[in-house]
């Protein structure tokens, strides 16, 4: 899970022992999952079965930014990684 506890739990971990400044974050929409979640079938949700609620993101980005660690997302173009289901 992208938003779990275990990464919040860590949050100082990977600042303060591993230097993090950034954390890149893959889709997390939902998605048949062919193509390893990258082909989106809606881009407005969090695939909450897998990734949480998107309070659970929001919580975990306002842990990540107050350590100072930005976080990047991959972002499905969506004229090749679409899916038509």
């Amino acid at each position: 899970m992208c938003c779990d506890k275990g990464i919040h739990e860590k949050v100082d971990y990977l600042k303060d022992e591993l230097h993090v400044d950034a954390v890149c974050i893959g889709p997390m929409n939902p998605t048949p999952n062919f193509n390893y979640g990258y082909n989106i079938m809606d881009y407005n949700h969090i695939c909450a079965d897998h990734y949480g609620s998107m309070e659970d993101f929001e919580k975990l980005r306002v842990a990540l930014h107050k350590k100072g660690i930005c976080v990047l997302f991959v972002i499905c173009t969506i004229d090749l990684q679409t899916n038509d289901d």
